[in-house]
């Protein structure tokens, strides 16, 4: 068969599967070792060799075995050579006798004629008989390879040991190719210890975390991680929903390592030292948002205060509760402005919690307009909840004298202005400078009205108006100076904040103008009465008119005590025994007798009875004209009994105002030792700040009102009556140029008196049902504590604003303990026992009797009583009792 007949590709074909079986002996021949190598450590992996090694030898035995096949596997790449097509003619001339595979490639030296005929005839047989063999044997190959047969051995013994290991084959294969090869260098011995801290708003205790297991974390829980490791490790934390992030803690001064990671998100969190040594699985609880809602709708209630009822929940506890508010019919770009109003709970974060809410919102900037008021609980974790929207008019406070209602309207005006200042020029410096002068001197801040809001700017231009002639309008300078001072504040004012305490200013004016001196506490009544006059001739609403009636009861109130200053100083006071007031001679009128005519006006205005009404309150200003020339008689013991009724609830009401100022201080006090506990921030500070200037200025009101003047409460700000009246008129004579009895003299308390301590013509002892001095001096230790705590919570100072707090706690407690022994002594009822017995219960009158009439166990029994009361308060500031306790002695004190 000639070359072009098809032989020649059989005969390649035979070369290269010949060459492909001899691939195997030439692998085997390179790598046989590394074969061999793997193969023993796999039966000692899968015999279980590494379970009964201690971690380093492990860790040694893996480092070996990757040595050695690392090194085996570089000597079978060198030693690595591919079957070529001269071992492929050979391994066929093996196989075949004359070598056909020679004979097919090979050339005779001279071949002419018939020679190269029998040439090519011999050539065409070799051939054939090569064609004809498919399959070859390699054992010579293989002897020479393997001679001990291991290519046999190792694989039976590596599927006995797969036998033997059964299913637990690939964790011994995994344990044997990945050794902790950190226990070379001690990662083993590494230990950790790991504890999450809840959120104090939770109330959990601390838990240990368990590495492998999963624990549930609190928004906002801290994870502390203490790694004791001969290494520096590294913190991996898995986010849920996150990118990864990776600590490198420090080692502390023990050497031991630490890191804190504040969980707010589900997460896993692994310690890496020599790979991962512990996992800590983290699953957030969620913390769902507070609920609140009202009970009651806002109303207006008695002394034009804003009440309503709330209730609050939430799963960890309540931190914040307002009463949020936005107009109802808001001026275009004021749609998203709000006012949030604190509204005080009973307990720290509250759980659940029901409530009410009393609290007077005449000062505030949006009285007398439509709102919409919600309630807006915040937690701990700064999440929110929101009730629905109630439609509620904010109460306004009802000013009858023109200047006090021109104070009132500039202050709405001011205050309601919700725009921002526009942005200074770059060049403006907001100073006057003098150009004459060589250097820069600034007499006088400049004007900022051209930068502030139309609202700043129709202020300063309506009390331009107003004081525009002031000797013609303003008969006290006090008012005058006022307003001028109101004006210099929204002048130099370079934002709204300062503008707006202007506004404090005002409503002080406002006040003087409406309850200034004696003929000032005269108009007042007038224009009370004319009021409520027009009032029940107009048909006004009962709501109306009962406020009214509250208007008219307080001047009335007022106008008798600037009657009695008055009669004081001008000396028109008598020695008497019954202690009564006589009016020009004659019947007297005390104070129960007023009381039913005002109780008797006010059945008949809710009845409807308006002309009985409106005759009753002619009757009652005809009483009251005829007290112009009032002459007073005291008795031994102190004033009359209309005096003595008022002076005691005027003390009683000083009482009420100390002893719930006393519980906001208590409160505020733990609020503040809550805040430094927890580490809070300087917003936190201003906060409690700002509620510590609120409850200072409580008392300042009740300091600058005279303390337990009556009307003060509801009156927030009142200058007290008669004090102007006193300042002028200290220096008057009583008849014949002395001055009169139960007035004090220069150099006395007096003096004291005429500069707004006290009540006027009262003596500082409480003779007459005046506060002490000591009680005075209490209220000012309180108010100059509570300026301190102030101070201090504005620097961030929580300690030393908790010493301040608890200084103006015990003085507020002592005052109450001293108001309410006052109290007792204006007590008209104690009053006329003392004047009918001695200190020993016999009759003043000198009738000795028979001894049954002897009251020496009352007199026991009032001082036990009083002694008892005053323990109870004791006891109910001390904020270490539970709850039920401090709940049960609080019953006791409103019963009693």
């Amino acid at each position: 068969m000639a070359d072009g007949s098809g032989l020649r590709q059989v005969i390649d074909g035979r070369i290269s599967a010949a060459r492909r079986s001899l691939w195997a002996p030439a692998f085997f021949r390179a790598h046989g070792l590394l074969l061999l190598w793997l193969s023993v450590f796999a039966v000692a992996w899968l015999a279980g060799l590494p379970r009964i090694l201690p971690l380093e030898a492990q860790a040694l035995l893996g480092v070996v075995f990757y040595a050695g096949a690392a090194l085996l596997l570089w000597r079978g790449l060198r030693r690595w050579r591919a079957p070529s097509e001269s071992d492929a003619h050979h391994l066929i001339d093996e196989q075949i006798e004359g070598r056909p595979i020679s004979v097919w490639v090979d050339r005779p030296a001279k071949a002419e004629g018939e020679t190269w005929r029998l040439w090519e005839a011999h050539r065409e047989r070799m051939a054939r008989r090569a064609a004809e063999v498919r399959r070859f044997s390699l054992k010579s190959q293989w002897k020479r390879t393997d001679p001990w047969a291991l290519r046999f051995i190792a694989p039976v013994l590596l599927i006995a040991a797969i036998a033997f290991a059964n299913v637990s084959t690939p964790d011994r294969l995994k344990l044997g190719l990945a050794p902790d090869f950190g226990a070379l260098f001690g990662a083993h011995k590494l230990t950790v210890e790991a504890w999450i801290t809840p959120p104090s708003y939770t109330g959990y205790a601390p838990a240990v975390l368990t590495a492998g297991e999963e624990a549930k974390a609190a928004q906002g829980a801290e994870v502390t991680l203490r790694i004791f490791s001969p290494g520096r490790p590294d913190v991996r934390i898995h986010p849920e929903g996150g990118a990864n992030a990776t600590l490198h803690p420090r080692a502390g001064s023990d050497g031991v390592y630490e890191a804190k990671i504040i969980v707010d998100r589900a997460m896993k969190i692994d310690v890496r030292y020599w790979g991962v040594r512990a996992t800590f699985p983290l699953a957030l609880i969620a913390d769902a948002p507070p609920t609140v809602e009202f009970v009651s709708p806002p109303k207006l209630g008695d002394g034009d205060r804003t009440e309503f009822e709330w209730k609050v929940a939430d799963d960890y506890g309540v931190r914040k509760l307002e009463l949020v508010a936005r107009m109802a019919n808001p001026p275009e770009g004021a749609e998203t402005v709000e006012e949030a109003i604190p509204v005080d709970m009973i307990a720290l974060d509250p759980r659940d919690e029901t409530g009410k809410y009393s609290q007077d919102l005449v000062r505030h900037r949006w009285a007398g307009l439509e709102v919409m008021v919600k309630l807006r609980a915040t937690d701990a974790s700064g999440a929110t909840g929101e009730s629905a929207e109630v439609p509620y008019k904010f109460p306004e406070k009802i000013f009858l004298q023109p200047l006090a209602r021109s104070a009132q309207e500039i202050r709405a005006v001011l205050l309601r202005e919700w725009r921002p200042y526009e942005a200074p020029d770059e060049a403006d410096n907001f100073a006057r400078v003098n150009p004459d002068l060589g250097t820069p001197f600034v007499p006088a801040a400049a004007s900022r009205l051209t930068k502030a809001p139309e609202g700043v700017r129709k202020s300063a231009e309506m009390i331009d108006a107003l004081t525009y002639a002031p000797e013609d309008y303003f008969l006290d300078p006090t008012i005058y100076m006022g307003f001028t001072m109101a004006r210099s504040i929204i002048e130099t004012a370079q934002n709204r904040e300062e503008s707006d305490s202007a506004g404090v200013v005002l409503w002080d004016v406002a006040l003087r103008a409406e309850y200034g001196s004696v003929a000032d506490a005269k108009a007042a009544l007038e224009a009370a009465r004319r009021a409520l006059e027009e009032a029940l001739r107009s048909g006004a609403s009962e709501e109306e008119i009962k406020r009214l009636l509250d208007m008219f009861q307080q001047a009335m109130e007022n106008y008798l005590a600037a009657q009695m200053a008055e009669a004081l100083r001008e000396g028109r006071v008598t020695e008497g025994q019954g202690g009564q007031q006589q009016m020009g001679g004659n019947q007297p009128l005390n104070d129960d007798q007023l009381q039913k005519m005002l109780d008797a006006l006010r059945e008949l205005s809710e009845t409807g009875a308006t002309e009985q009404a409106r005759q009753l309150l002619q009757d009652m200003s005809r009483m009251l004209e005829q007290m112009e020339n009032m002459q007073i008689q005291m008795g031994q013991g102190g004033g009359g009994s209309q005096q003595d009724g008022m002076l005691s609830r005027a003390l009683n009401r000083a009482l009420q105002e100390t002893n719930r100022a006393l519980n906001d201080q208590r409160d505020l006090n733990d609020e503040t030792e809550q805040a430094g506990r927890q580490g809070d921030g300087a917003d936190r500070g201003q906060q409690l700040a700002d509620r510590q200037r609120a409850l200072r200025e409580r008392l300042e009101q009740q300091m600058r009102s005279g303390g337990g003047q009556p009307g003060e409460q509801g009156q927030e700000g009142q200058q007290g009556q008669g004090q102007q009246g006193q300042g002028q008129g200290d220096q008057q004579a009583g008849p014949g140029g002395q001055r009169g009895e139960g007035q004090p003299g220069p150099g006395q308390e007096g003096d004291e008196q005429a500069q707004g301590g006290g009540r006027p013509g009262v003596e500082a002892d409480g003779h007459f049902g005046q506060e002490s001095a000591r009680s005075r001096k209490l209220l000012a230790d309180a108010i100059e504590a509570q300026r301190r705590a102030e101070e201090a919570l504005r620097r961030g100072d929580f300690e030393g604003a908790r010493a301040a707090q608890r200084e103006a706690m015990q003085s507020l407690q002592s005052r109450s303990g001293e108001l309410a022994r006052l109290a007792d002594e204006q007590d008209p009822n104690n009053r006329s026992a003392q004047q009918e017995f001695d200190p020993l219960g016999r009759n003043i009158g000198g009738e000795a009797g028979f001894g049954d009439n002897v009251k020496v166990p009352d007199e026991m029994e009032r001082q036990r009583a009083r002694d008892i009361l005053n323990e109870i308060r004791r006891r109910a500031g001390d904020r270490t009792l539970r709850k039920e306790e401090l709940d049960y002695l609080q019953r006791l004190l409103d019963r009693f």
